[in-house]
């Protein structure tokens, strides 16, 4: 924020407009900049911002409201234009097509994983170790396109919970004009995601 007068700078903030904490800086300055910390991911909070100058004439605005992020453990565009590089693996046990990063219609960027359909019989995986341990409120998110699934093809995502693969969805018969965003909620320990 910025104050006519050089003053000092104060936010109080919290998960009420009670608040609860502060911050603050006690040089005099007209552009104002406090830093937070002990922010809790996804959460709601309030603050309003108070301004002393030397007189001691005080200023407050508020309430104001923000969300913090989430926590992100992994994010994938494949703009390496490698699988590799983020540790995902493939796996196709003797089919015609495996995982590869294209780059003839990705959702965003340059480039996208993709396979082309293997026939029934001959499935084609995509997997990556993501470790979530310490985490909770757990969510999958991504964006997906499936093009031209008959009954013989099928198209699934799982997850290992540490004894066994649990499956978020699975799909056949299916025909995507365009990317759809998907997300699906984990338990709070998972250690491999695969599609």
């Amino acid at each position: 924020w910025t104050t006519d007068d050089s003053s000092n700078s104060t936010v109080s903030y919290g998960t009420t407009t009670a608040f609860g904490a502060t911050a603050s800086n006690s040089s005099l300055v007209t552009p104002h900049s406090v830093p937070l910390t002990g922010l809790a991911a996804n959460t709601l909070y309030y603050y309003n911002v108070t301004s002393c100058n030397a007189g001691a004439a005080c200023a407050t605005a508020g309430p104001y409201n923000f969300t913090t992020q989430a926590n992100v453990l992994f994010s994938e565009g494949f703009e390496s234009g490698l699988l590799a590089t983020n540790g995902w693996t493939t796996s196709c046990g003797g089919c015609v097509n495996n995982w590869a990063v294209k780059n003839d219609t990705p959702y965003a960027g340059v480039y996208y994983a993709g396979v082309v359909q293997s026939g029934a019989g001959t499935p084609s995986y995509l997997s990556v170790n993501i470790s979530t341990s310490g985490y909770e409120n757990i969510t999958l998110s991504y964006y997906r396109k499936l093009v031209g699934l008959d009954a013989a093809d099928d198209w699934w995502v799982d997850w290992w919970d540490g004894t066994q693969w649990v499956n978020l969805i699975w799909l056949n018969s299916i025909d995507e004009i365009s990317y759809s965003y998907q997300t699906h909620s984990l338990a709070t320990w998972s250690n491999r995601v695969s599609f």
